[in-house]
């Protein structure tokens, strides 16, 4: 569904809509202060989907395993993933996930997602968790190749 209600000719029920904000920045204000904390407010009002305005463009918010799962699964003629998620190109590079053919993006993406369920993200938790008290999360630094020293997440 494109956020103006309509999808294959039918209109459908928009997600409920968090106030406030200002004409054209919306609430980009409030997401540069605290990105998380906005999310949080509009999740504990409307729960796991709802939308926003940034800089005169509506978001919409899926949380929750289930919201992810249906919007990672979901076809692009109903939600289309490859656009929300163009920033990522420069991150993981061309020919990656959304940067790659469909065909491709599926493949990669099916390799990924028994890693993003609920049960193993709430395992990875866990490890930031341990993390952020000093606890060491693996039985050493991760050695780059060709270099000396920690990888940089070790460091």
């Amino acid at each position: 569904m494109n956020l103006n209600g309509k999808t294959n000719g039918l209109v459908r029920k928009l997600p409920p809509q968090l106030p406030g904000g200002l004409p054209f920045l919306g609430h980009a204000l409030a997401f540069a202060r605290n990105p998380v904390r906005l999310l949080q407010l509009g999740r504990d009002r409307f729960g796991d989907i709802f939308r926003f305005r940034l800089l005169g463009r509506q978001m919409a918010v899926l949380t929750g395993p289930r919201a992810n799962e249906a919007f990672f699964r979901a076809g692009n003629e109903v939600l289309s993933a490859r656009t929300a998620y163009r920033f990522t190109v420069p991150i993981f590079g061309k020919g990656i996930a959304y940067d790659a053919s469909a065909e491709r993006m599926d493949d990669q993406l099916d390799l990924l997602m028994p890693a993003l369920n609920e049960r193993r993200l709430r395992t990875y938790a866990g490890y930031i968790r341990l993390y952020q008290r000093g606890g060491r999360v693996l039985p050493g630094p991760v050695e780059r190749p060709g270099r000396s020293g920690p990888a940089r997440g070790d460091e």
